[in-house]
């Protein structure tokens, strides 16, 4: 019988936190260490000299160059004794669960946030109420970010090592690891994964392209059962951040690392004849659909996972899922994570409604929707509603960031402004960011240009300032200088032709402060005489207008530009051409998609290309080409990063980490939150 069964949910999340029976032992903290190899490595450098009688000859100059390899190893003291919650020690004694060292791996995950957090040894038991959708609360990717975001370390794997030259890379998963339902996780689950689903052409008609260099997919090699070699056509030094949750990748879910094997088998025709059958019988098209509901998104309940917490139940309104009694994580005392029993979560309403749940009690933990102009709402209920509310780390470079469709092609004179770099760096000038700043963050934001987070180590404040200060003078002068020059009865500016000059500017309701930005900007914009339209759509209506290249200018926020996620994501010229894009990615094709970029651009594109594989002298020069670019081209206007993002979290939940960034794509959701050592206080 589940938690949900035996006790209501008011009963159990208020429940007193049970405390764990049995022997204090001493903690052995775990070291996660870099063992760094020197390989030596011999470049020839020719060097022309003159000689006396006027011939030049080839001196050949040995020289010794070193090439770092990074090998990253968990050395964990697994602690002495390993215990468990009293929900799963009911199970063992009922004879329904077997003991908790043979459902642990040989190596356990041992805990430890580090970087200064006084992390707590928490006690068992309670739910946790979160809002959200779609997979459980945590990931579980193959790797993970450290508490600052600074570095990768172990997760689901315990280590990897690359190859000298970069072009391979060996990881080590741990012995004894368990899926959800108890069947081993194994180099097999990462195997299927590859061959029977990312090489599966009526799954995908290409691997993802990150798993291809220099048009060669990958191949992954199990040398035994906890160990597997990827290697590439190209040195692939950013291979770890394709696992360690940077955008959302290194996970079961959306199938992108790894999947389980033996559950998404029967999905598949390869191993289930009646694959395609059973798929129409549940209502579906083909086995495709079906196969990607199933097995590829990983959110169906009942899924085998190797999450914190499985997914049991979903309705319309939210979904439930209780601990997993196979989790590989524990305490330093050798308690199994986690130490909250279950989740019980509710779909996110409309921001009103959010903010009324959260100020009610009704939510424990929320680090992601919230709004700086919500911000003082919050922080004023934090008494009565039981909850304390701070400001997180917030990535996000431009909160409202606006996207100019270089590719636009439907109107032709339209698409040659949008194109004209005097135009865009107009209305760049034009948006007042301070006012934005304050208006919607409050004052806590950078009135700042987009571009890269300032912790990076290629930022360049020249990029955050570049067309950033309000100056609508200059913005009218340009106008008039390439031709905007004439205006109809209510001020508006023309099209050099006599048309009325209209910028229709998309924008996704996903997020509360993007409308309410862009009619800021669009009073800013229309006070230098561009005459503005705001088209409120619905978020995948968005995208659909976005791939079909009928957008004029789209309004997002602009993420993943952080220094850990902009090193393996080289997608950073889609946001303004995604038409070029396409081309550039199926250039070799015989029939290329998409639009071919001018030869001015290319560069940019090759660039681009070469951060997955470039050592860091050379990816630092070609980051610098593609946001010198930026800075010099306004390709996109940002008008602010937030200065936070809000959070809030249940007063009585423990080892909550008030530093860790906020819910947010670039560090994989909540991972950075670590959610498995939350615990309910006395």
């Amino acid at each position: 019988m589940s938690i949900k069964e035996k006790l209501s949910r008011r009963q159990f999340l208020r429940s007193a936190a049970v405390a764990t029976a049995g022997v204090a032992v001493v903690a052995c903290q775990p070291q996660t260490v870099v063992v760094k190899e020197t390989v030596e490595v011999e470049k020839i450098v020719k060097e022309t000299v003159p000689v006396e009688v006027e011939k030049e000859v080839t001196k050949v100059v040995e020289k010794e160059v070193t090439k770092v390899v990074e090998k990253m190893v968990e050395v964990t003291a697994v602690p002495a004794e390993i215990k468990e919650s009293p929900l799963s020690y009911g199970q063992v004694a009922a004879g329904t669960l077997p003991p908790v060292d043979e459902r642990l791996p040989a190596e356990p995950m041992v805990v430890i946030r580090g970087h200064g957090f006084e992390q707590e040894v928490g006690t068992y038991g309670g739910v946790i109420q979160l809002l959200g959708e779609g997979m459980p609360p945590d990931r579980a990717y193959l790797l993970r970010l450290d508490r600052y975001c600074t570095s990768t370390e172990p997760h689901v794997a315990k280590g990897w090592e690359f190859s000298a030259d970069g072009t391979s890379c060996t990881l080590y998963l741990r012995k004894g690891m368990k899926w959800s339902d108890g069947e081993p996780f194994t180099a097999d689950d990462i195997i299927y994964w590859w061959e029977d689903q990312q090489l599966n052409e009526d799954l995908n008609t290409a691997p993802a392209s990150w798993w291809v260099h220099d048009g060669t997919p990958m191949t992954v090699e199990k040398v035994d059962d906890y160990t597997l070699k990827y290697s590439f056509a190209l040195p692939f030094w950013m291979f770890i951040h394709q696992l360690d949750a940077t955008g959302y990748r290194g996970s079961q879910f959306e199938a992108n690392a790894y999947d389980c094997m033996h559950y998404a088998q029967q999905f598949h025709p390869d191993y289930n004849p009646q694959a395609e059958a059973n798929a129409k019988a549940a209502g579906y098209d083909d086995w495709m659909s079906y196969y990607r509901y199933m097995a590829v998104n990983g959110t169906a309940p009942g899924t085998p996972v190797l999450t914190t917490w499985t997914k049991d139940d979903e309705t319309p309104t939210g979904d439930y899922g209780e601990r997993n009694a196979y989790s590989y994580k524990v305490d330093t005392e050798g308690n199994q994570l986690p130490y909250i029993d279950a989740y019980n979560r509710s779909l996110r309403g409309d921001p009103e409604t959010r903010v009324l749940q959260i100020t009610a009690g009704q939510v424990d933990f929320e680090a992601w929707g919230l709004t700086l102009t919500q911000y003082p709402v919050l922080k004023s209920s934090e008494d009565s509603g039981g909850y304390d509310a701070w400001l997180g780390v917030d990535l996000w470079t431009a909160a409202t960031q606006f996207a100019f469709n270089h590719c636009y092609d439907e109107d032709p004179e339209m698409g040659d402004l949008l194109r004209n770099v005097q135009f865009r760096r107009a209305l760049s000038v034009a948006v007042d960011r301070d006012e934005i700043n304050d208006v919607m963050f409050l004052g806590y934001g950078r009135p700042v240009q987009m571009t890269v987070t300032p912790d990076s180590k290629w930022y360049k404040e020249e990029w955050a300032t570049a067309y950033a200060e309000f100056d609508p003078n200059q913005a009218n002068a340009w106008l008039d200088e390439i031709g905007l020059n004439k205006r109809d009865a209510e001020g508006f500016r023309l099209m050099p032709s006599g048309n009325k000059l209209s910028l229709i500017a998309d924008v996704a309701n996903n997020v509360p402060f993007w409308i309410p930005t862009t009619e800021i900007v669009k009073e800013q914009w229309e006070a230098v005489g561009v005459r503005t339209v705001i088209n409120v759509i619905d978020g995948d209506l968005l995208w659909e207008r976005e791939s079909a290249n009928q957008q004029q200018v789209w309004v997002w926020v602009r993420d993943a530009m952080s220094q850990f996620i902009i090193n393996g994501r080289p997608d950073q010229l889609w946001w303004f051409a995604q038409q070029w894009s396409n081309w550039w990615n199926s250039r070799d094709d015989p029939e290329p998609a998409g639009i071919e970029p001018p030869d001015d651009i290319k560069p940019l594109y090759e660039a681009q290309d070469g951060w997955l594989h470039f050592d860091e002298e050379k990816l630092i020069e070609a980051i610098t080409i593609v946001f010198d670019d930026q800075a010099e081209n306004i390709r996109c206007i940002g008008t602010g990063a937030p200065g936070g993002q809000p959070c809030v979290t249940n007063k009585k939940l423990g080892n909550v980490d008030v530093e860790a960034h906020a819910d947010s794509y670039d560090t994989g959701g909540t991972q950075n939150n670590w959610l498995e050592t939350f615990f309910w206080k006395a």
